[in-house]
């Protein structure tokens, strides 16, 4: 029984820290994209302005290049 038990708590363990570092890994991967992203948006010439929908009472601005930031 006591076999059973540490065999069993070992397999959950090990599971839950194997979702844990999976987790971490997608997280990781998610900001490295997203600063690669950044980096592309901001070396474009072109202006680029993301605001929120149109719908709500106020837009707000979501993402600006620098080259929007200038004209704004």
């Amino acid at each position: 029984m006591h076999l059973l038990f540490t065999g069993m708590f070992l397999l959950g363990t090990t599971s839950f820290a194997m979702i844990l570092y999976y987790l971490q890994d997608i997280n990781r991967r998610l900001v490295l994209v997203n600063s690669s992203n950044v980096q592309l948006l901001n070396g474009m010439h072109e202006g680029l302005l993301i605001l929120t929908r149109a719908d709500k009472d106020e837009t707000k601005i979501l993402f600006c290049n620098f080259s929007a930031r200038k004209l704004i």
